[in-house]
C-alpha cells in the first residue's frame, strides 16, 4: 500500500507562494526552462535533483518523495516559489502527494513525440559509445529479447536499433505516465515560443519573469554530428514507429494511438 506522509505539518502563506513538480523523463528543454524560471529572483528552482536544498544530482543521497516535497514547502516560508524540475520521481506517487493540494503536478514534454524520442536515443547512443556500462548491458538484454521484434521491422539487431528501441519505449512509458497523472502540462515547442502566454494558461504566471531570456543549449544530437554512421536513424525509426504496437498499463495500441493519448 502506497504511503507517503509528511513527517511535520508545515503552514504556508498560500496567497503569496506556490510550489510546483515539473516533471519530465527528458530531453525536452528542461534546463533550459529551469533558467528561465530561476530568472524570477522570486523563484527557488532545483533541476534533476531529489534533494532540494542541497541540490546533489540524482542518485546522491536521494530523499524518499514525502521529504523532498516538505523540503519544497519549507522555502514556501521563506518567500519563494518552489519548483523542482526532473526529479524522475514515480509519476503516479507524485500525484498522490499533489493531491493533498500543497503543490501543483504539472508535466512537461514535446508536442513531437518523435523528436524527443530521437534526442534520448542520440543521448543513450553517447552513453553506449563512451563506455557507460548500463547502456552496453541494456543492448544485451534488449537483443535477447526483442530480436523477433526488430525483425518484424524489417531491421538488423544491431545497437543502433536496439537503441532506438529503447529510446521510444522510455519516452513513451515516461510521457503516458504524466499524461494520466500529471494536473496540467507543459509542452516545450509553448514555452520556448511564448512562455508568459504558456504560464497564463496554466494559471502558473506568477512564477514568470518578464525579462526572462530562454538560453539555446546544444542538442544530444549535435554532440554526434560528426558521427556518420547515425544517418539511417531516423530512417529505421519511422519502421519501428509504422510496424509496432505497445502496451503502458491498460492503454494499448499503435504509436499513433499512444501519441493521440499523450498530445491530446
Amino acid at each position: 500500500m502506497l504511503c507517503l506522509p509528511l513527517t511535520r505539518t508545515i503552514k504556508i502563506k498560500r496567497n503569496f507562494m506556490k510550489a510546483y513538480i515539473i516533471e519530465t523523463v527528458g530531453f525536452s528543454a528542461s534546463t533550459a526552462i529551469s533558467m528561465a524560471l530561476a530568472s524570477n529572483s522570486h523563484n527557488l528552482v532545483t533541476h534533476g535533483t531529489r534533494n532540494f536544498l542541497k541540490r546533489l544530482p540524482i542518485g546522491n543521497k536521494d530523499m524518499e518523495l514525502g521529504n523532498f516535497v516538505e523540503e519544497m514547502l519549507s522555502e514556501m516560508q521563506n518567500g519563494m516559489n518552489a519548483i523542482a524540475v526532473h526529479t524522475l520521481y514515480n509519476p503516479s506517487n507524485i500525484r498522490a502527494l499533489a493531491d493533498n493540494g500543497d503543490f501543483d503536478f504539472v508535466s512537461l514534454m514535446r508536442r513531437d513525440q518523435k523528436a524527443q524520442i530521437l534526442s534520448c536515443f542520440y543521448w543513450a547512443m553517447s552513453q553506449f559509445l563512451s563506455g557507460r556500462e548500463r547502456f552496453i548491458r541494456t543492448t544485451f538484454e534488449l537483443a535477447t529479447k526483442h530480436n523477433k521484434t526488430l525483425q518484424h521491422c524489417g531491421l538488423q539487431t544491431n545497437y543502433k536499433n536496439l537503441l532506438i528501441l529503447y529510446a521510444i519505449n522510455l519516452v513513451l512509458e515516461w510521457n503516458v505516465a504524466l499524461r494520466k497523472n500529471s494536473q496540467k502540462t507543459i509542452f516545450m515547442e509553448d514555452f520556448i515560443t511564448c512562455p508568459k502566454s504558456t504560464l497564463r494558461e496554466l494559471d502558473m504566471s506568477e512564477i514568470f519573469s518578464d525579462d526572462v531570456v530562454i538560453s539555446k543549449s546544444n542538442s544530444h544530437k549535435s554532440s554526434l554530428k560528426s558521427v556518420d554512421f547515425l544517418s539511417d536513424v531516423p530512417e529505421a525509426a519511422e519502421k519501428m514507429f509504422e510496424n509496432l504496437h505497445f502496451t503502458f498499463g491498460d492503454l494499448t495500441g499503435s504509436y499513433k494511438k499512444i501519441e493521440d493519448f499523450i498530445i491530446r
